[in-house]
């Protein structure tokens, strides 16, 4: 991570506003990224499916069960042509 990337959270948080990560990543991928850039709030992890506050605390879970992704496809088909 660069200095500019850092320079550029810290400016953000010096006018009130909060910077949040978003990742395909696990939390614990996140979690050095977040620190680097002294992030407070929560982030999401596995592209959205997990929202996560910085002590861990899981504050919003989606879970696709088996058999659910069936008529997710048959949706999707169309657009994979």
């Amino acid at each position: 991570m660069t200095e500019a990337t850092k320079a550029a959270a810290a400016k953000l948080y010096e006018r009130g506003i909060e910077l949040s990560l978003a990742s395909s990543r696990p939390p614990r991928s996140i979690v050095p990224l977040a620190d680097a850039l002294k992030l407070s709030g929560p982030f999401a992890a596995f592209n959205g499916a997990l929202v996560v506050k910085r002590n861990g605390e899981v504050l919003a879970r989606s879970v696709i069960f088996s058999g659910d992704h069936r008529g997710r496809e048959s949706h999707s088909r169309p657009f994979l042509k």
